[in-house]
């Protein structure tokens, strides 16, 4: 399923930078832990369509909530039940 929405979560993510104005804030978010809709996504923007004067920037700290650094590497289904 990741590799079939990550066409799409691709697009929603550039759309929204698009729309980006200066000195705004976009945050990206799935309802999925699967890091082809959310790792890779991210990995391949910042790669390929990050706009110019975007930056990135950690999250301040949240009363409560832990967070815990994303996956560094994953698997791509290879299409033929196995992975790259």
């Amino acid at each position: 399923a990741g590799m079939g929405l990550f066409g799409a979560q691709r697009g929603i993510l550039e759309r929204g930078l698009q729309l980006l104005p200066p000195g705004g804030r976009l945050v990206y978010s799935t309802c999925t832990l699967d890091p082809i809709q959310n790792e890779a996504v991210v990995a391949s923007v910042i790669a390929t369509s990050l706009p110019p004067g975007v930056s990135l920037q950690p999250l301040p700290p949240l009363p409560g909530v832990t967070i815990r650094p994303g996956v560094s590497t994953w698997g791509v289904p290879d299409g033929e039940g196995g992975f790259e």
